[in-house]
């Protein structure tokens, strides 16, 4: 998925109340920009880090949006949460994505009942298969990268409704996307959401697959690259 426009390099000054940054641009001017990430972003939001940054749709409060951050170590991760099922719904038009079953078309954003939805559901010939997407940029060990970096009761959500689907008959994976450099294996963070962990190992248990993929990270656009195991 390559980006509409350059991106703006800037360094971070300060992330605060979540969804909130500033930065100073290339000019020296200071300026607040939206933080489209609510996790923990540890090692991703330190003062004086290279971070590249996109304006924001026209109407927005704010006139620039965090997209990048580059690591102290080398490589990039991606802030911007919601570029991640972009880089999904390419990765499945390209067929890039091993491990599901053969499928005719996928649609976006399905409501799978009254209460929730996933991010696609595919069009399979034994029914319908949902697949829900994480971005996963939390790294405490060299090559290991690791979700959630906080609490997330949502998510624990997203894993009990792809375990109900299991339990019903229907085709259900968890796609953890692997949002930064430098990581070729993803596992759960249990010690940051022990309720989290627990829902993956009862999904799991229940047939539903886990996936990981990797990509390509750049100010020209985030592409999906290969797949990593999830442990």
């Amino acid at each position: 998925m390559q980006f509409p426009r350059p991106l703006t390099e800037a360094r971070l000054l300060r992330r605060y109340k979540r969804f909130l940054a500033d930065v100073v641009l290339p000019d020296g001017a200071e300026v607040t920009i939206h933080c489209p990430n609510p996790g923990a972003m540890t090692g991703l939001a330190e003062p004086g880090m290279r971070v590249w940054i996109a304006p924001s749709r026209p109407g927005s409060k704010l006139a620039w949006g965090w997209k990048l951050a580059e690591l102290p170590q080398g490589g990039m991760a991606v802030i911007d949460t919601s570029l991640a099922n972009g880089v999904v719904a390419e990765a499945l038009g390209a067929g890039l994505i091993t491990g599901l079953p053969a499928f005719s078309g996928f649609r976006p954003e399905v409501r799978m009942d009254a209460d929730s939805r996933i991010d696609f559901c595919l069009t399979t010939a034994e029914g319908p298969f949902w697949l829900e997407v994480k971005s996963v940029t939390l790294a405490r060990q060299a090559g290991l990268a690791e979700f959630p970096d906080s609490r997330t009761a949502r998510g624990a959500k997203h894993l009990e409704g792809l375990r109900a689907a299991r339990l019903r008959g229907e085709g259900a994976a968890m796609l953890y996307l692997l949002s930064r450099s430098a990581c070729d294996r993803i596992t759960i963070a249990g010690d940051i959401d022990p309720a989290y962990a627990r829902a993956f190992a009862e999904a799991r248990a229940a047939g539903v697959q886990m996936l990981g993929l990797a990509c390509d990270i750049s100010p020209e656009g985030v592409t999906a690259r290969r797949m990593v195991p999830v442990i």
